[in-house]
């Protein structure tokens, strides 16, 4: 639908983003249903923003968009929570919901029926804040809950007054437009019948501005470098015209905007770009209207007046942005004599009011763009990056999976010439753990340093034979052969530990200057050599002192090298592996770097693996211990047995060094672990079963081959195979892609 062509009156005149609303308000959004063609058009005058004989012809258009959403391989949130409900199960002890005016009535119904207790839930929202096409009313919450009169006679519903967020100026300007909605639509009920009160200390200001060329050149002047100044638009398609004068990456449109909060917002021709809808707000209304500090309980006589439900998304999103404001809002309007401006009682300041150009430091601007990524702002963190941070691409080569498929043919071409692909080869094999290249180096170019790195290998896992000497006794030549052992397995160790001291070095000190430096230069999360990131190194490394510096400078600790693992992944896995790394951190790391959550989608479902569950640390040991759990290079390794899959006694060789700190010793027993594994396999009865892992033979799991997981909310599901690189892992390990190992 185009919201720019005349609306046709078959349809009410309802132009695009009113027709969505009477969508997804209206005929999708009953918990008990999607409302048939009968039931729609039975509907009363104030549940509808259509008179009767005008909803034959939209509920045509509700088809068609059904059809068009099956076709185009889209989904609608309201159909999806009807399609689900009945699958829903009860499951949590308790839900906190917040912005719940965001959501409709059907998708609150789904979220409370996963309530293993119906009655232990909280709800928090303003009806002010409406702006997304959802109908919303407290009222149609309330008639969820007096379905069950018991559950209905529990709650209490509380109006907090209170407001902490905005400067004392800009609390008294949303009061102001609150006052005029309620003049004009009167009350839409009770529980947002009120102003807020301002806990403020500072004052704060509002300044209006004509929107003139050298007005707008000197605000971007004065704040294009500071991430304490966003933009604020009404709508997404505005912010193309608005970027053309105002050069920060803050600009957002009030949906963006929702749940952010900046000490200087400047708003810019919110009410000018849309001259009459604001007009219509303002219809009627007198400054002596406006007179009081409460509003009166009053609600609108005519039933079949719509016009809130119309009007309401510009009154409400003017309400978002001016509360959107901690200290200063800087308001540029082209009318600036327009009614709405005038019943807030704004004069036009002559002068801009802000002495000098405001500027933020690189590293407050990596923390900015962190915090937007982590909001899911992604448009703005990235025109941060792009605009303002403004990093290199690294000197060095950044041995990601790309470039090593690249290395592989150059690297094992019996006629190369030049070592430097097969060095690059061979350290890439012994930092990752891939044996099966430093193999194939050998035979393919006969790579000294690599004939001697396959030939340990050989030794150190008994299918080398080494001859007995003349006359030597038994006793002689098993003493002659654990020496010839010891020895293989100390050049391998001296070979990794040379490519290890290379890498590691500079994140291993306290003084990490130049980690910072290239950090400002590349980028904070720019990739080091084997496609780390500085916090992941810093974490391999236990320097709490570098990965609090980094943190702090924005670094993400989520980000993925490309067998997806993550800073404490490299944490964890150095512990792990080298039980003389005595510096690890560990227990400092933790709370530093651990996600949260792991999420996984297993039958469809979003499982939530917390910190405190056995899921999360058996889940996360198989993860972090995947990429070389069939590497010879790994010293105990019993490769055959780890081809059947996952045991208790591999997760527990793993469990007993991680601190007691960090794991209760009582989650360090093998009969714990074979619960969980018991527990949260595909076939359990356990309720809830979390279905991550399938039994291959007794004692051995593999991970659910139909599991996926996400690096964060707004990331994209991922099969696990593909996360964890398995074509890549079993090619640097020699796997034939049809053997019968874990996967």
């Amino acid at each position: 639908m185009n919201a720019t062509a005349a609306p046709p009156k078959s349809t009410g005149g309802l132009d695009a983003h009113a027709l969505f609303e009477e969508f997804r308000g209206v005929l999708s959004s009953r918990a008990d249903g999607v409302l048939t063609r009968e039931a729609y058009l039975a509907l009363g005058v104030r549940q509808s923003l259509l008179a009767a004989p005008q909803r034959s012809a939209v509920f045509d258009l509700f088809e068609k968009y059904r059809a068009w959403l099956s076709s185009a391989n889209l989904f609608d949130l309201n159909l999806v929570a009807h399609q689900w409900l009945g699958r829903a199960t009860p499951v949590y002890d308790f839900v906190v919901v917040d912005e719940v005016q965001d959501l409709t009535t059907a998708q609150l119904a789904l979220v409370l029926k996963t309530l293993a207790k119906p009655g232990q839930f909280l709800l928090c929202g303003d009806a002010n804040q409406i702006v997304h096409p959802n109908f919303f009313s407290w009222a149609a919450v309330k008639t969820l809950f007096w379905q069950d009169e018991a559950l209905a006679r529990a709650q209490t519903i509380s109006v907090l007054r209170a407001n902490f967020r905005n400067a004392q100026a800009v609390t008294t300007l949303a009061n102001q437009l609150l006052k005029i909605k309620h003049a004009r639509f009167g009350s839409i009920d009770r529980e947002t019948n009120f102003l807020v009160q301002s806990c403020a200390s500072q004052s704060g200001s509002v300044q209006l501005l004509a929107d003139k060329d050298a007005t707008r050149r000197e605000l971007n002047t004065k704040t294009r470098g500071s991430t304490q100044f966003a933009v604020l638009v009404l709508r997404d398609e505005d912010k193309a015209a608005v970027r053309q004068q105002f050069q920060t990456p803050l600009v957002f449109s009030v949906h963006e905007a929702k749940g952010l909060e900046y000490p200087n917002v400047i708003m810019v021709d919110m009410v000018s770009g849309q001259r009459q809808a604001f007009a219509e707000l303002a219809q009627g209304v007198q400054l002596d209207d406006l007179r009081g500090d409460e509003l009166a309980y009053n609600r609108g006589k005519d039933k079949t007046d719509h016009t809130l439900e119309l009007f309401k998304f510009y009154v409400n999103a003017l309400y978002v942005a001016i509360t959107r404001v901690v200290e200063n809002l800087y308001w540029v309007e082209s009318d600036t004599r327009h009614p709405l401006l005038q019943l807030l009682e704004l004069q036009t300041a002559e002068a801009l009011t802000l002495a000098q150009a405001q500027a933020s430091s690189q590293q407050e601007w990596a923390q900015e763009a962190r915090r937007l990524e982590l909001q899911g702002k992604q448009e703005q963190a990235d025109a941060i990056r792009r605009s303002v941070l403004k990093t290199q691409k690294p000197a060095w080569p950044v041995w990601d999976e790309a470039a090593v498929q690249e290395l592989l043919p150059k690297a094992l071409a019996p006629g190369q010439i030049s070592s430097k692909p097969r060095q690059a080869l061979l350290d890439y094999a012994l930092w990752h753990g891939q044996s099966s290249w430093i193999r194939q180096l050998a035979a393919s170019s006969r790579f000294e340093p690599a004939v001697q790195l396959a030939s340990a290998l050989q030794a150190v896992h008994g299918r080398a034979v080494l001859p007995h000497q003349p006359g030597e006794a038994h006793a002689a030549y098993m003493h002659r052969l654990d020496n010839w052992r010891r020895d293989a397995a100390k050049l391998l160790e001296k070979r990794f530990d040379a490519v290890a001291e290379r890498q590691r070095q500079p994140y291993a000190t306290r003084a990490f200057k130049e980690v910072l430096r290239q950090c400002d230069q590349y980028g904070v999360d720019h990739r080091t050599y084997f496609n780390a990131t500085p916090l992941m190194m810093a974490a391999q490394c236990g320097n709490t002192a570098l990965v609090e510096a980094l943190l702090e400078r924005g670094a993400d600790p989520l980000a993925r090298d490309h067998y997806g693992q993550c800073a404490w992944d490299y944490a964890l896995e150095r512990t792990l592996d080298d039980p003389t790394h005595t510096a690890a951190h560990l227990d400092a790391l933790y709370p530093l770097l651990s996600p949260p959550v792991l999420d996984v989608q297993t039958g469809g479902r979003l499982i939530r693996l917390e910190r405190h569950q056995g899921e999360y640390w058996v889940f996360g040991l198989m993860l972090v211990g995947y990429k070389k759990m069939y590497s010879e290079l790994v010293p105990n390794v019993q490769v055959q047995h780890n081809l059947i899959g996952y045991c208790a006694d591999y997760l527990l060789r793993g469990v007993e060094r991680i601190p007691d700190s960090v794991l209760r010793p009582q989650r360090k027993k093998r009969s714990y672990l074979n619960g969980v594994l018991a527990r949260a396999e595909v076939h359990s009865s356990y309720q809830p079963s979390r279905q991550l892992w399938l039994r291959a033979r007794n004692g051995y799991y593999v991970i659910n081959p139909d599991l996926q997981l996400r690096a964060s909310s707004t990331a994209p599901w991922q099969p696990w195979k593909q996360w964890l690189n398995q074509p890549l892992v079993w090619a640097g390990c020699g796997i034939r892609a049809n053997s019968d190992a874990n996967g």
